[in-house]
């Protein structure tokens, strides 16, 4: 059901009326195999209603809590939801009919989550109040709502292996539509060596990622830094932001692989926060949904892993409003190609997958099928060889089951690692039972050798089956062919020993391994059509086939009652034409001819009669004698009497076949009898079978119930040995427990003493230290506070001395701007033509431009360790803490910008300078030098007053335009400017001009605004 009610549907589901009917009639063909239970009916209610108790008791009744142990925990809240239902006063019989349905409900919807799945996806969880569903309370306002991933056609896919190395699962690889190849983190980032270790996660990339990867890794400086962005999906997107997300599906199922689809969980919870992440919403690895998800997945073992359907992952993404176009789901490349590999390869084969840990695992119905095909398929489970042991074969047999239910019983969707299932078919392989008939291999060992398109002959597979005592092949004896090819061979083998191996009480692995076949066939019909639905009864434990050959005598008795009806219609029917034939010729003929014809007539009579079978062989041939002895005539007569011989040897040759259908007649009633008394024989051995199984039964479970009462008390005598041994070791240990503990007492005794008289010692000595640092501390304050008194006395001295300096530097720039006039005006000045002289004895002096850039590489010396910027950051410090009001804090910043602004321009043209001068060796290229960097007049000013403790007015802190915002220069005193009226900006003339002219609007308000220049006030 599961299957047909898919979640995968979203939108509304409808279910015709024939497919309806079609479910029911599959459902009741399926029933027809079990043993008839006789059902009870759920009582009357009393007129003054029922109670939850009362529930309670009816669903222990119905034996409702032997399928549903759970049940009567539904009946509290099932009970208020009927109660406030109810149409009339009390509760009636319909209302308790409806209370246990919805408790039956509840328990289904419980037991397969993706039932209640598909119940929230067609929007019915109201229907059912007492299932929470999760997705039913996530929160409206989502802006990704109802969005889709990407998912490429199946169909245009494809998935590749690398040719050197085809086993190695680590190098398959996806091809998407468009080109588009991916491969997985084992493939390229690490060796096989390193795959799984230093916690490394399987995820999906592309060609462009590894593009980005070997182009940026250097710049990645620690190696462990380099590694660990290769470790995972959410590592590597830190490393890559724009990284394309993928993530794999793998199908339950051969059929129907977009509804049985499904993700691991591991994989999930790494993808949300980097999905997140990407669309910059990001969520912190504790979040409490995480956290949720984390505790709802936990399997509290490595060697198990959990996927969840597509319709789950979907409801999941939308809980967290992650943007689901950002993910691309493409087929696992693993899964593909293993099932290629399993159906042609004819060995053993498992469906492994790669988990996200980097361990191959497989489903658990997997994981069942390889203990079936690797340890069932091996023995031949009608003869026990051993004797030592009693049972042995049949307690084996009951091991193995164990083993197949703890996995099938799993959670839906459970992987399990392969070493895991290794490791229980290893020790299942140990049993004595497979020891003993491990030295003949199984005919599936046996098909490796073979190719898939082979012929095997059908001798071969009858006599291999007989080997192995596989008596239930009647239902593929009728699809075996002379030579059939070994991949069908296979086929046939797996079904001969699961219609052996299964009974009545295994009924659900047997439809799990017939479902776990199809992965091993071509076609899904070839594992369907082979096997009848297998006839199982609570009396009869194992699948029978001698019913069809029971009822083969009846079938054959029809056949030969149906043909000799037929001879007789046809006899007799060829008789009545004789008769009408004889009667037309005879009025024609003579006396003498009616006088022999006569008794020909008397045979046709007789013959007519025939249906009775009482006609006897002498007058047959007193009749034919007659015939032959009769008076000679003319030639007249002749002619008729020929006629009539002709008749009369037509009706002895009638004669003789209703003999022969007589005699048959009396050997088929024979046979009937003997077969009606062969059915009551097995009807009566049938019954004394059923009285022996049941009597055999019955001391079965008596002997398993004492067994079981000998195991539980030897389990106690043990428990209790063991519990003696525990108290006599306990005593032992508390004894010498004892007399450790006393030696330890009268030692800590003893160290006791002497601590106590060492702390009397080190407290006096203390108390004189604590009144010697007393006095050390009043000594310090005292030093403290002359050294402050000191060190402002110096600050005021350093500071005078910075502003005799600050005076000095700028005379000394007026002084090299005069200097650099002159130098210009001497370089404008033309030289005197040299005299000819011998260049010998010229002498070599230095030239002007050498002492030009002599005097800029003195500039940048002294502005190479930025001592005037500490200076400057020192003033502002200081300022900032005389003084806690924010406008002296804003001027104070505003202040050092400047300075440091204006520093770096200078000692950039210095840098120009100098590198025109080394290129050119020109003075006249040299441009001048900017002002020299200073703090403002009202700066020093105000930091004057503020160190001096002198009081300030509003208008010297006042915080006003001080540069202009379109050329970002200081605006000075005496440069027009511009105000505008609205939002009282004041820029440069020039600057608001030239913004004007293009604009015609406020460069910050945006209000209209005209260039003066233009259109000047005509009120002024």
């Amino acid at each position: 059901m599961t299957n047909f009610f898919s979640p995968h549907h979203k939108s509304i589901f409808f279910v015709t009326l024939e497919e309806q009917d079609k479910r029911k009639e599959e459902l009741f063909v399926f029933w027809k195999h079990f043993e008839n239970v006789p059902t009870k009916y759920v009582r009357n209610a009393k007129a003054d209603g029922f109670t939850v108790q009362n529930l309670k008791n009816e669903l222990a009744n119905l034996g409702l809590t032997e399928t549903f142990p759970e049940i009567q925990d539904y009946a509290e809240s099932v009970y208020s939801e009927v109660f406030k239902a109810k149409k009339e006063e009390f509760l009636r019989t319909c209302d308790l009919f409806k209370a246990v349905e919805k408790c039956l409900l509840n328990c289904i919807f419980k037991r397969f989550p993706m039932l209640h799945l598909f119940l929230h996806t067609q929007r019915a969880c109201h229907s059912i109040p007492e299932l929470s569903c999760n997705f039913c309370t996530l929160p409206n306002g989502n802006q990704f709502e109802n969005t889709n991933w990407r998912e490429p056609q199946y169909m245009k896919t494809s998935s590749s292996r690398v040719r050197q190395d085809p086993e190695n699962m680590n190098l398959y690889q996806v091809n998407l539509p468009g080109g588009t190849t991916l491969m997985n983190s084992y493939n390229q980032f690490f060796n096989p060596d390193q795959s799984g270790k230093n916690n490394s996660r399987y995820f999906l990339h592309d060609q462009q990622d590894l593009i980005y990867l070997t182009e940026n890794l250097r710049y990645l400086k620690s190696k462990k830094l380099r590694d660990e962005c290769r470790y995972s999906l959410d590592a590597f997107q830190r490393f890559y932001p724009d990284k394309k997300l993928y993530i794999r599906t793998i199908p339950s199922v051969r059929e129907k692989r977009d509804e049985t689809n499904r993700v691991f969980t591991e994989e999930v919870l790494e993808l949300i926060p980097v999905v997140l992440r990407q669309q910059k919403t990001p969520i912190s690895e504790n979040d409490d949904r995480l956290a949720k998800y984390r505790k709802k997945w936990e399997t509290n073992n490595k060697k198990f892993e959990t996927a969840i359907s597509l319709t789950e992952f979907w409801y999941i993404l939308e809980e967290f409003k992650v943007d689901k176009t950002r993910i691309t789901i493409c087929p696992d490349p693993v899964h593909e190609l293993t099932v290629l590999k399993m159906v042609v390869d004819l060995s053993m084969r498992t469906l492994n997958l790669i988990s996200p840990r980097g361990k191959q695992v497989m489903r658990i119905e997997q994981a069942v099928f390889h203990i079936f095909e690797v340890v069932v398929c091996s023995l031949n489970w009608a003869k026990d060889s051993c004797e030592k042991h009693e049972n042995c074969l049949k307690n084996f047999k009951d091991e193995i089951i164990s083993f197949m239910k703890v996995y099938s019983e799993m959670d839906e969707g459970t992987y399990v690692s392969v070493e895991h299932v290794e490791s229980v078919i290893n020790q299942l392989k140990n049993h004595c039972s497979f020891q003993l008939q491990s030295n003949t291999p199984s005919p599936l060992v046996e098909l490796r050798i073979f190719k898939i398109d082979d012929m095997i002959s059908k001798e071969t597979f009858i006599s291999n089956c007989r080997k192995f005592g596989l008596t239930k092949i009647g239902s593929n004896m009728k699809v075996v062919e002379p030579l059939t090819k070994a991949c069908a061979v296979r086929i046939h083998y797996l079904s001969a020993w699961r219609n052996e191996f299964f009974d009545f009480q295994t009924l659900d692995l047997y439809y799990l391994i017939l479902d776990e076949t199809q992965f091993r066939s071509f076609c899904q019909n070839l594992t369907l059509d082979l096997d009848d639905v297998p006839n199982f009864r609570a009396d009869d434990k194992k699948p029978s086939v001698t019913a069809a050959e029971k009822e083969t005598p009846k079938k054959t008795n029809m056949r030969e009652s149906r043909t000799y009806k037929k001879a007789v219609e046809t006899a007799v029917e060829k008789l009545e034409d004789l008769k009408i034939e004889k009667g037309s010729e005879a009025k024609n003929k003579d006396e003498v001819i009616q006088r022999t014809t006569q008794d020909g007539i008397q045979k046709t009579s007789t013959l007519k009669e025939a249906p009775e079978m009482k006609i006897s062989a002498p007058n047959d041939v007193q009749n034919i004698s007659a015939l032959e002895t009769g008076p000679m005539v003319d030639m007249n007569q002749s002619k008729n009497c020929a006629k009539c011989l002709r008749t009369s040897e037509m009706c002895n040759e009638a004669k003789k076949e209703l003999k022969m259908t007589q005699n048959k007649l009396e050997k088929y009633e024979k046979k009937a009898k003997r077969t009606e008394e062969v059915e009551k024989k097995l009807k009566a051995l049938k019954l004394e079978t059923k009285k022996k199984e049941k009597g055999a039964e019955s001391r079965e479970s008596e002997m398993e119930k004492k067994e079981k009462e000998i195991e539980e008390l030897r389990m106690k005598v043990s428990r209790l040995e063991a519990n003696e041994t525990r108290m006599h070791l306990a005593e032992k240990n508390h004894s010498i427990i004892q007399n450790d503990l006393l030696e330890k007492i009268t030692k800590l005794s003893d160290q006791s003493k002497a601590e106590k008289e060492r702390i009397d010692e080190l407290t006096a000595q203390l108390e004189h230290q604590n009144e010697i640092v007393q006095l050390m501390k009043l000594e310090l304050l005292q030093n403290e506070e002359h050294l402050k008194l000191e060190i402002r006395e110096k600050e005021r001295g350093f500071e005078e001395l910075r502003a005799a300096l600050s005076i000095m530097s700028n005379e000394k720039e007026s002084i090299q701007r005069d200097n650099r006039n002159l130098r210009e005006r001497i370089a404008s000045i033309p030289e005197a033509p040299p005299t000819p002289t011998a260049p010998e004895s010229l002498p070599e002096g230095p030239t002007h431009h050498r002492f030009a850039l002599l005097g800029f590489q003195k500039i940048k010396d002294s502005l190479y360790h930025k001592k005037q910027l500490k200076q400057a950051k020192e003033m502002i410090e200081k300022l900032k803490s005389s003084s806690d009001l924010v406008e002296i804090h804003q001027i104070a910043d505003y202040e050092y910008y400047q300075f440091e602004w204006n520093l770096l321009k200078y000692t950039k043209e210095v840098e120009l300078n100098i590198q025109r001068i080394k290129e050119t060796c020109d003075v006249s290229t040299v441009t001048p030098l900017p002002d020299s960097p200073k703090f403002s007049n009202r700066f020093m000013n105000l930091y004057w007053k503020i160190i001096n403790n002198q009081s300030i007015t509003s208008s010297e802190i006042e915080v006003s335009d001080s540069e202009c915002f379109i050329c970002t220069e200081e605006m000075a005193s005496d440069q027009k400017t511009l105000q505008c009226e609205e939002c009282k900006k004041v820029t440069h003339f020039e600057c608001a001009s030239k913004w004007l002219r293009i604009h015609r609007s406020c460069p910050h308000c945006r209000r209209e605004m005209l260039d003066p220049e233009e259109f000047p006030d005509l009120g002024q």
